[in-house]
């Protein structure tokens, strides 16, 4: 299996089209996930999101390595799970707001619970690597996002193995693994 960006992308679409509160479909009226720079998210909140009242965004992550008991590399990819509600009015009261931060909060812990469950019993994106919840390095925060519609919500945090090694003993792509003392110009 691939295991790089599209295949956790591809995941998470997938456990947004099962989740009873979701749904999400790639029909007109059904949508509700989409994969998203962080700095869009917030910003791009448009009344079409309002087709199912709830949205899951996958925020890009960022990359991080670290390195193994042989010295090679590991990477991680440390995303953004954004899950909000619909709400709105712009006054909306504290009840409504909390309402919906309560709403979203239960759909990304059962998100985060499935991908732990998914790890523990195999499944070849995550190796087991995260069958324990202390792996994720999760953390998180309640959001409200006001535009041409409102949502309130959460942002979670996570960091998923990557599982693409960098070896550093095996450099052998162009030029057989050796750098010449002199490189050549252009």
């Amino acid at each position: 299996m691939n295991n790089y960006l599209n295949a956790y992308a591809d995941y998470f679409r997938y456990l947004c089209t099962q989740h009873p509160d979701v749904l999400h479909a790639e029909t007109s009226g059904q949508r509700a996930f989409e994969v998203k720079p962080l700095e869009e998210a917030f910003s791009d909140v448009r009344t079409a999101a309002t087709e199912k009242g709830v949205l899951v965004h996958l925020l890009l992550p960022a990359i991080t390595y670290s390195s193994d008991q042989s010295g090679n590399a590991r990477k991680y990819y440390e995303f953004g799970l954004l899950v909000a509600k619909y709400h709105g009015q712009r006054e909306a009261t504290k009840k409504v707001i909390l309402d919906a931060m309560s709403t979203a909060e239960r759909i990304a812990d059962d998100l985060v619970a499935r991908l732990i469950y998914d790890s523990r019993q195999g499944v070849g994106l995550f190796q087991y690597g995260l069958d324990n919840p202390d792996n994720l390095a999760l953390g998180g925060e309640f959001v409200m996002m006001e535009g041409d519609a409102s949502y309130s919500g959460v942002l979670y945090t996570l960091k998923i193995p990557a599982w693409r090694c960098i070896d550093v003993n095996e450099v052998a792509w162009v030029d057989d693994g050796t750098t010449p003392e002199e490189i050549p110009t252009l």
